[in-house]
């Protein structure tokens, strides 16, 4: 295989480092992420270490804002004129009672599952395109399967918070993008592919703002220290779909343990869709149209 170039976001620890450490071993570029900038030179240093031949780069942005989504963007565009593989990992679990929102009104958890990795694809999709392989990753969770009240489409978490249920939709809802993603891209001819993967119970800090006061999250907190696997095994699937010559061609599916596996129906419609793309675009819309982006 010829050497991939690679973005991972939120791949300063956790999966995401690990994606990172294994794509560099491989020889490929791996174009490293992270908004931390102490945590991003340290991975920079690991990642380097690990590289059999192929650059390691290191991008900071904060993608819980739309600023930091399109700076991010930008830079790549300016360092590459194509991209092999996109890796939308970052991600983030707040577990506070209280609705968390950037400064567009968008909450974190949807922002950070959805929204960023919909406009960094968009905004990066014509270098994906002149890879002439071009992959797209989502990270979702099996956690998808608990879903509640999808079908209110309250993608904004609104009318109605919890930080298990914002985690757990937005999950779902990356699902949807996916699809609607890979429906796109296969009725216009793009030589893209885009799928989604459960990395597997993981115990990254990804939850470490988590409020711990929280019944469900002290639960869930127990079944993680039992049950989690490591972060190098939760990569296995991302590694597996960035570049196997097996997954060439699939698009729109939702993989656990390198294979195809089951997805929730639950609030799910064409109609729907349509309203989370509809929902996603109008929050840009109106970014770029007081931003000047």
């Amino acid at each position: 295989m010829k050497p991939l170039t690679a973005l991972i976001t939120g791949s300063t620890d956790g999966i995401g480092q690990q994606l990172a450490l294994k794509l560099a071993a491989d020889g490929h570029r791996v174009l490293v992420h992270g908004r931390n900038p102490d945590k991003l030179a340290r991975t920079l240093e690991l990642v380097r270490q690990a590289s059999t031949g192929g650059e390691v780069e290191g991008y900071l942005a904060d993608l819980s804002t739309l600023d930091g989504v399109y700076a991010l963007a930008r830079e790549v565009q300016q360092k590459h004129d194509k991209l092999d593989v996109l890796i939308n990992n970052a991600g983030v679990f707040a577990g506070k009672k209280q609705r968390q929102a950037n400064e567009h009104n968008v909450e974190l958890t949807f922002m950070l599952s959805v929204l960023a990795p919909y406009l960094l694809t968009r905004e990066l999709e014509g270098l994906l395109e002149k890879s002439g392989r071009g992959r797209i990753i989502n990270t979702s969770s099996l956690m998808h399967h608990f879903a509640r009240e999808a079908r209110k489409l309250d993608f904004g978490f609104v009318t109605s918070f919890s930080p298990w249920r914002a985690y757990n939709n937005s999950k779902l809802y990356a699902i949807w993008l996916t699809r609607a993603l890979a429906r796109e891209y296969a009725g216009r001819g793009a030589r893209l592919t885009v799928n989604a993967y459960h990395p597997g119970l993981v115990k990254t800090n990804i939850g470490g703002s988590a409020d711990r006061k929280n019944p469900m999250t002290r639960l869930f907190g127990r079944l993680m220290d039992r049950a989690a696997i490591s972060p190098q095994e939760g990569a296995e699937t991302g590694y597996y779909l960035a570049q196997s010559s097996q997954v060439a061609g699939i698009s729109g599916s939702y993989f656990d343990r390198k294979k195809k596996a089951w997805v929730s129906a639950h609030g799910y419609s064409q109609a729907a869709v349509d309203r989370l793309l509809e929902y996603c675009d109008t929050v840009l819309h109106s970014y770029r149209a007081t931003s000047g982006k």
